[in-house]
Formats: C-alpha cells, structure tokens, sequence
C-alpha cells in the first residue's frame, strides 16, 4: 500500500480517525503564511483521508482575523424549517413554497483544525481533532 492511500481506524471513543502519511497531515504548532495556504493544506489532507472540508466561523478583532475555523463538511446540523400546510407560510410569515426535501448530509462531527493568528499574517495551527462521527465518503462522490 502507498503512502498516498488512507486506511479508516476505528478507536475506543467510537470515533473513526483517518490514518495518513504523517507529510500531509497538520498537526500542532504548524505554521502558514495565510489562512488560503493553511485551507488548502487541510484540503489535500481531507483528500487523502476521504472527507469533505468547510470554511467553518472565523473570529476577528480590530479588523484582524484573529482564529479561523475549517471543519469537516458533515459537521453541525441544519435548522428545521417549520411550515404549517394550511396556511402555506413558514415562521417568518413569508409565503413558503413546497420544494422536494433534500436529506442533510450534516451529522455533528467534530472534526476541524483552528487556526490562530496574532498580527493576521502569520497563522498556526493551535488545534486539530482528527476523529470523525461518520464513515468516510467514497472516492466517487469526493
């Protein structure tokens, strides 16, 4: 097997942790000229470790993008959208049209890499957690 390949590991805590060549994982104390080149390192890694990524939350001080958040793209969970059928409006009283409902592909997974910066240039990695609530999504649908 090459070194390109992930094999899937599943541990105690009923998570399962892609294994990866350690050269494309982050980990800790990382360092990234930008928070693109950092997003773009932790994409190569979900490509090799079959999972999709998101710019998550971001968090910004004196106009400075102090923390910034990229997570796997199964991560939180969509908003119920209330509709009542008799009177044909949602809760913001907005008329509501009926749409063929789309199944969330989000299930809570915690997996995600933070970044912090103190002059939002330079950016680090200050955490990654690695396991996934989910099996991994197939190379025909990445």
């Amino acid at each position: 097997m090459d070194n390109d390949t992930s094999i899937l590991v599943e541990d105690k805590g009923n998570e399962i942790i892609p294994e990866v060549a350690s050269c494309y994982k982050p980990i800790k104390g990382m360092m990234f000229s930008s928070s693109d080149q950092a997003y773009d390192f932790y994409s190569d890694y979900a490509k090799k470790a079959v999972f999709g990524v998101r710019k998550g939350g971001s968090y910004m001080h004196d106009g400075i993008l102090k923390t910034k958040y990229f997570t796997c793209c199964k991560e939180g969970h969509k908003a119920a959208k209330s509709y009542d059928s008799k009177s044909g409006y949602n809760e913001s009283n907005k008329l509501y049209y009926k749409r063929w409902k789309r199944h969330t592909i989000r299930c809570g997974c915690k997996a995600q890499l933070q970044l912090k910066s103190m002059d939002g240039v330079i950016f680090e990695v200050h955490d990654i957690v690695e396991g996934h609530n989910h099996n991994m999504v197939a190379d025909c649908d990445m």
